[in-house]
């Protein structure tokens, strides 16, 4: 479960607890679960050494996904320094509430998304009230690149354009916003509100 969390997935989705018949507590585990168990198990034990070896012939099918993985933490960690950053610099260009900061970090996604952080979600499939997670938990590491490219471009505009208060600091978030997704339209002719989420928007098919 450790393992689980510093790969930076959700453990309850890979480790599902449940009640047997007898009320003895257990957990349903998804496949890459069997994968991380077996890995931390004693090779020694008759058990262990049949379930590496039947893990071992169908790891060659899920390798890139997990080297997909593997790309994405990093991705993933990357995009949240540079948003944190890209807020620090609007927080000094006045963008100085919590309000002020969501319509300015909202901007940013009109105009890479044409839509809004909600919209948006409801429009990935990621509606679920009772998750804590944010949209980026879920992107593959090319929309997680695309948009950390977005927040240092509109954090570096903001610093040269001198921008002040939350209306300049958005206009300029909405628009290098259209531009990247300009770029990903024409280099990659899909728009990044399609692009597909993959495995990390499915982690129980692992």
């Amino acid at each position: 479960m450790q393992s689980c969390t510093a790969l930076g997935l959700d453990t309850l989705e890979n480790f599902e607890p449940y009640r047997q018949e007898n009320n003895d507590e257990d957990f349903r585990l998804s496949r890459f679960a069997c994968f991380l168990v077996a890995n931390h198990a004693d090779g020694k034990k008759p058990a262990v050494a049949q379930a590496k070896a039947y893990l071992a012939s169908i790891a060659a099918a899920a390798a890139d996904d997990y080297a997909a993985m593997l790309e994405r933490i990093g991705e993933r960690e990357e995009l949240g320094r540079w948003e944190s950053q890209m807020s620090a610099v609007a927080r000094r260009a006045g963008v100085l509430d919590s309000y002020d900061m969501g319509i300015f970090k909202n901007s940013g996604y009109l105009g890479m998304y044409n839509m809004t952080l909600k919209r948006l979600k409801t429009y990935k499939g990621l509606h679920d009230p009772r998750s804590n997670k944010t949209l980026y938990d879920y992107m593959g590491a090319t929309e997680l690149a695309a948009n950390s490219f977005r927040v240092t471009q509109t954090a570096e505009r903001i610093k040269r354009n001198k921008a002040r208060g939350v209306d300049e600091a958005s206009a300029i978030a909405r628009g290098v916003g259209a531009q990247v997704r300009a770029m990903m339209v024409s280099d990659g002719g899909t728009a990044p509100e399609d692009l597909d989420l993959g495995i990390f928007g499915r982690t129980r098919a692992l």
